[in-house]
């Protein structure tokens, strides 16, 4: 049946509604200094009906100008960028406010405000106002943990970790990490990001991880990916790159090309603190490998998802999955093998205890927030780890515990309780973080 449109109510209320929406296209059209009137009268011919004209001096159109940006050191023309306004676009106020989303995403700034917009008459230019203190998340951190299970003489385990983002202001990206685990495992990890190569919209980040175990394996991870933003939350990228490693017990030596792409849609409130909102990944890789005179192709597929949900007041719950798995599964070089367990991928078990060639992780996670001074939280964290076979061969593995954080000034410190089915509250992983930020 067809429903007849019997009109809503000519009420201040609707009316106001009407001039409102009418307002906010011609703002997102570029001329936020439209002028409105109504005037409503009845329906000679309907009664009961009345009738509303709205006559609108739009004045003139206005494009969007550099901001001006205060309590940061990021130039104007890097915040622009970051926002992803480009010179001369019309003034949008619904893309204003994207930008502004998206600015407190990056994680640059300890707060994202608007303090008001300037008018250039003699150029039709609207310049926002922005205040951005800058956010201390630049760190030098490390973890010392402590594996009484542990079958080497080393129990200990630990890693350093030197983060610095937004290098003087121009968006670019530092890390290095070095990681030493039981069993003398050492790991070194480097990356850097340019944001905007050539000044194009492409930026490129560059990575270089090197993995030794004790005389008898190591391993060169080389990469260069390539990204551009396809929207306010969406990012694009193409990774290549060569993995090499060696294995002296068998005397195999092999060399692999990778490339892929990767999917990423961030769409979290990380100012000041996450809270809320989604982040996932989509990836596929393939790799070319080449063993002594022989050669076989691989393909990886990952895929990752957390979610930050908000609770009651100073409460909330964090969920997490991440999955990958090779094809087809009788690859077995170790440079094709995932790494699964420790304090960053499966709590509750030793730094990379499982080899595996497929796998599926599950996070959740309750959050105490004691206001900008720390939190309390309790995790659990199920999953499915594949044997390493030909097939799919599924164990299940699951960790649990809990922790804190706590921080004064610059300084943090982390401690975390975990255990697994097989490990007695009394064998169970510890692990103490010291964190300092500028």
């Amino acid at each position: 049946p067809v429903k007849r449109y019997t009109g809503i109510a000519a009420n201040r209320k609707n009316i106001m509604a009407l001039q409102a929406e009418i307002k906010r296209y011609f703002l997102n059209q570029g001329f936020p200094f439209a002028v409105i009137h109504s005037d409503a009268q009845a329906d000679s011919m309907k009664i009961g009906w009345v009738d509303v004209e709205f006559h609108i001096h739009r004045g003139y159109g206005y494009k969007l100008g550099i901001p001006k940006v205060s309590e940061t050191r990021s130039k104007p023309e890097i915040v622009q960028r970051l926002a992803l306004w480009e010179s001369d676009d019309t003034y949008n106020e619904s893309r204003v406010n994207l930008g502004l989303q998206r600015l407190r995403r990056r994680g640059y700034f300890e707060s994202t405000e608007l303090t008001g917009l300037f008018r250039d008459s003699t150029r039709n230019l609207i310049y926002p106002a922005l205040r951005l203190p800058d956010a201390h998340d630049n760190h030098l951190s490390g973890l010392l943990g402590y594996d009484s299970k542990a079958t080497s003489v080393n129990k200990l385990t630990g890693y350093i970790d030197l983060h610095l983002l937004n290098l003087f202001g121009t968006a670019r990206d530092l890390d290095f990490s070095f990681d030493g685990r039981a069993g003398n495992e050492r790991e070194a990890h480097l990356v850097y990001a340019e944001p905007w190569l050539f000044g194009t919209p492409v930026g490129t980040r560059l990575e270089l991880n090197f993995l030794q175990q004790d005389t008898v394996f190591w391993e060169w991870n080389r990469g260069l990916t390539l990204f551009q933003d396809l929207s306010f939350t969406s990012r694009l990228e193409a990774q290549f790159g060569d993995q090499e490693n060696r294995d002296a017990i068998l005397g195999i030596h092999t060399r692999a090309l990778r490339s892929g792409l990767r999917l990423i849609i961030d769409a979290r409130d990380r100012v000041p603190l996450t809270a809320s909102g989604y982040h996932t990944e989509l990836g596929v890789t393939g790799i070319r490998r080449n063993i002594v005179d022989s050669l076989y192709y691989l393909a990886q597929g990952t895929g990752k998802i957390e979610c930050w949900v908000p609770l009651i007041s100073r409460q909330g719950l964090k969920f997490g999955l991440n999955m990958a798995s090779n094809l087809p599964l009788n690859r077995i070089n170790r440079g094709e093998i995932f790494y699964v367990g420790g304090a960053n991928s499966l709590r509750g078990y030793r730094e990379r205890e499982f080899w595996t060639n497929a796998y599926a992780l599950g996070q959740l996670e309750w959050q105490l927030w004691l206001g900008r001074g720390g939190r309390l939280f309790a995790f659990t964290d199920p999953g499915l780890v594949n044997h390493l076979s030909g097939e799919y061969s599924f164990h299940r593995v699951i960790g649990y515990g809990a922790g804190m954080e706590l921080s004064k000034g610059d300084w943090g410190i982390s401690f975390t309780y975990a255990l697994n089915p097989e490990r007695a509250p009394g064998d169970a992983l510890l692990h103490l973080g010291v964190d300092n930020r500028f």
